[in-house]
């Protein structure tokens, strides 16, 4: 079926990054549990999030989002090493499979898969980040103003990739101040 994206607008201030945190478990919250499609959750920490299918992507990418030194595929693959592992060893044809898939889709902007992703623009540093959560089946993803800091081609692709997810059944929690993104 068909995700929703839910926008989620305020002033600079208004407690949106503290929602965003929350969810994901990074935060303290104010309920025990929440539904994600029917299920509720209750996150204490972000690999309960993941353990229950839900991406975040935070507003300070570079301090939060990424590992500043690591390649564009160690970024990409981080999120579920698991999926890339059997009897407790790396497959690297898969991760670097997965790396590729995400760099082709997602039109990363890199000169290859083993480049850290300090050399990148913020904007297809933004793409990396992205592209951790949809190498893996997401049920819901929440994005705290994914378009800080990035020009508009860029900010154009981020909402093209955002409506790809939600086509695919991803529901996606928008999170920003800028009123614009939320119309778009």
């Amino acid at each position: 079926g068909t995700g929703e994206i839910l926008g989620v607008f305020g002033a600079e201030g208004a407690g949106q990054q503290d929602l965003a945190k929350a969810l994901y478990g990074l935060a303290k919250a104010a309920w025990k549990a929440f539904e994600i499609k029917g299920k509720a959750v209750n996150l204490k920490c972000p690999l309960d999030a993941i353990k229950s299918r839900m991406g975040y992507v935070p507003r300070d990418r570079k301090g939060e989002g990424l590992v500043i030194d690591y390649s564009v595929m160690e970024n990409i693959t981080l999120a579920a090493l698991e999926n890339y592992s059997g009897a407790g060893f790396m497959n690297p044809d898969k991760e670097k499979n997965v790396a590729l898939r995400m760099v082709e889709d997602l039109r990363i902007k890199t000169t290859g898969i083993h480049t850290p992703v300090r050399v990148l623009s913020g904007g297809n540093q933004q793409k990396v980040v992205l592209g951790r959560w949809l190498s893996i089946d997401l049920g819901i993803i929440v994005l705290d103003y994914p378009t800080a800091g990035i020009d508009v081609q860029a900010k154009e692709e981020v909402y093209r990739i955002l409506r790809n997810l939600s086509d695919k059944g991803t529901s996606v929690l928008l999170i920003t101040p800028e009123y614009e993104e939320i119309k778009a």
